[in-house]
């Protein structure tokens, strides 16, 4: 699961590493008997202290999903609807060096880039996009971590290795991020 520290300041020393304000880790939940334990970059925390420091990524993700059109009236549209109304494939490259990037959302606000595997078809790529949509409506980030799917507020690349989408690291920042972590 990926969190983000919220309160360094509150953490006890720890001499292994830095950990800063905003700035996103792996964790772990560690539980033996009745007794439950945080691992965030190696370091083992108890609950008290990471709830009192960390805040999860994945319910942030599930909202900004949530603010896109992929929702309507209060369910996932179809993937038919999805197909033909929400998501916006773009094509870079020609014939076998062909790369796809599934775009849901508005680009300038709250947009999700998606890049299936390479060598997909453009219905394989729309099938991933769904599918890693609905991943983040369950709070399962694990597209995210592996860069599969970014978010961004810059527009949408002009070159499939030229991307504008900051990297998960760097997405705190925005208004639209720090609102929906406050929450």
């Amino acid at each position: 699961m990926l969190v983000i520290c919220t309160n360094p300041e509150k953490l006890p020393n720890v001499e292994t590493c830095e950990f800063k304000k905003n700035e996103i880790y792996r964790h772990l939940e560690l539980t033996e008997n009745k007794r439950k334990e945080h691992m965030v970059y190696g370091v083992v925390f108890s609950d008290e202290t990471f709830v009192e420091c960390f805040k999860p990524l994945a319910p942030v993700f599930k909202k900004m999903v949530e603010k896109t059109a992929f929702i309507e009236n209060g369910k996932p549209v179809s993937k038919s609807e999805f197909a033909k109304n929400v998501v916006d494939i773009h094509t870079y490259g020609r014939g076998m060096g062909k790369y796809f990037i599934a775009v849901v959302g508005n680009p300038r606000e709250n947009c999700f880039l998606i890049y299936p595997y390479h060598g997909s078809t453009k219905a394989e790529a729309i099938k991933f996009a769904y599918e890693s949509m609905l991943q983040l409506l369950d709070e399962n980030v694990a597209t995210v971590d592996s860069n599969r799917v970014r978010w961004t507020d810059r527009g949408i690349p002009i070159s499939y290795n030229g991307m504008y989408a900051k990297p998960i690291s760097e997405s705190y920042n925005t208004s639209l991020f720090q609102t929906l972590l406050a929450e």
